[in-house]
């Protein structure tokens, strides 16, 4: 019964003593070591987001003119280097050369068929206009004038439809030759840029549309950086900085965000929505392809007094740290000490009241 007894008293003795500060954890020997101790030091305090990016080169298509024309041959090929000016499409344009030829031929002999109908209608209605003067000088009946009259006039309708409708045969066919040796002046899709070869839409043999995208050059001194968005990185359009960081460098960046109809393409079709940055700098030293993490800063504290997260407890009696002095022996001494706390970032935390700069702190692990 007084064993029992004894174990209950030492229950409640230990309930006593809950509300006390917790002591300092054991420092790990020796006590000075950077494994678990920090200097409160002013650095930049951030809250930032992560993303993986790769640099991807602006991208321009070249497309065919109002040409229907099979393909000849391809003179450039995926990762080749071209300059303005190369051509990198040949069209096949004999069939085309004959047809213009023949439509010209044709054109030809319509205008001369045209010229004798026009030339034989005008006879008509001058012989009709001479006939219908005679009437007139012999005071012939009034209902014989007014017919001859009446044939004239039709004579006349009937002519400028003709003329309006030959007009506009020989426009269209002339539209159709025109347009056949524009064929064959664009015999060849040029390069406008310098750059690398991305895509080539067409094949040897196959047929050019009218405006088909031909050949897609990646232009490698206009870079941005391509991620793929994160639930993280939902508010992009908040944050106040984006920083690339590749080989210990880092480079300015600026979110591009999407259109909407794009975007909200890539949201229909369940595919990863990606978050495209452009470099502020444009001569970046970076080359297409590589990978490059992608900083963005939501918040950010410049040149406060701060702490790894990690060296702040927090308790009913406030946020606290753990300062680290030695006494006169050189031993470290552990106390607990009350701070005042602000921005609290990704790896470190401001301390607004309670530290000063230069003091040792101790970092839970």
């Amino acid at each position: 019964m007084r064993r029992v007894f004894a174990i209950v008293v030492l229950i409640l003795l230990g309930g006593c003593g809950a509300d006390k500060p917790p002591e300092a954890p054991a420092l790990l020997p020796p006590a000075d070591m950077a494994d678990d101790t920090a200097v409160a030091a002013r650095r930049d305090v951030m809250r930032i987001i992560r993303l993986d990016g790769r640099v991807t080169p602006e991208i321009v298509t070249l497309r065919f003119g109002d040409i229907n024309l099979p393909v000849a041959s391809v003179a450039a090929l995926p990762g080749e280097r071209v300059a303005a000016g190369d051509a990198l499409v040949y069209l096949d344009t004999e069939e085309s050369r004959t047809r213009a030829e023949e439509s010209q031929s044709q054109l030809e002999e319509l205008t001369r068929r045209y010229e004798y109908e026009n030339a034989d209608r005008q006879t008509e209605m001058a012989i009709t206009e001479i006939e219908l003067n005679i009437l007139i000088s012999r005071d012939a009946d009034p209902d014989e004038i007014r017919l001859k009259k009446l044939t004239l006039d039709r004579l006349t309708i009937i002519r400028d439809q003709e003329l309006r409708a030959q007009e506009e045969e020989i426009a269209y066919r002339q539209s159709a030759i025109d347009r056949l040796n524009r064929e064959q002046a664009e015999s060849a899709l040029i390069a406008d840029t310098d750059g690398t070869v991305a895509y080539v839409h067409v094949t040897p043999g196959a047929a050019a549309r009218p405006f088909q995208e031909g050949v897609s050059i990646a232009l490698d001194d206009s870079l941005y950086v391509e991620c793929v968005k994160t639930e993280s990185a939902a508010g992009l359009n908040g944050m106040k900085r984006f920083i690339g960081r590749y080989g210990g460098a880092e480079y300015e960046l600026e979110y591009l965000p999407l259109p909407m109809e794009e975007e909200l393409t890539y949201i229909f079709d369940g595919m990863p929505t990606p978050a495209r940055f452009s470099f502020v700098e444009k001569s970046v030293g970076l080359v297409a392809g590589k990978y490059i993490e992608v900083i963005g800063i939501s918040d950010m504290a410049e040149n406060v007094l701060a702490v790894p997260v990690n060296a702040v407890y927090s308790g009913a009696e406030g946020e606290y740290v753990y300062v680290i002095t030695k006494d006169a022996g050189g031993e470290a001494v552990k106390t607990l000490t009350p701070v005042k706390t602000g921005l609290i970032g990704d790896t470190l935390m401001e301390i607004t009241e309670g530290l000063r700069e230069g003091d040792v702190v101790y970092v839970k692990q």
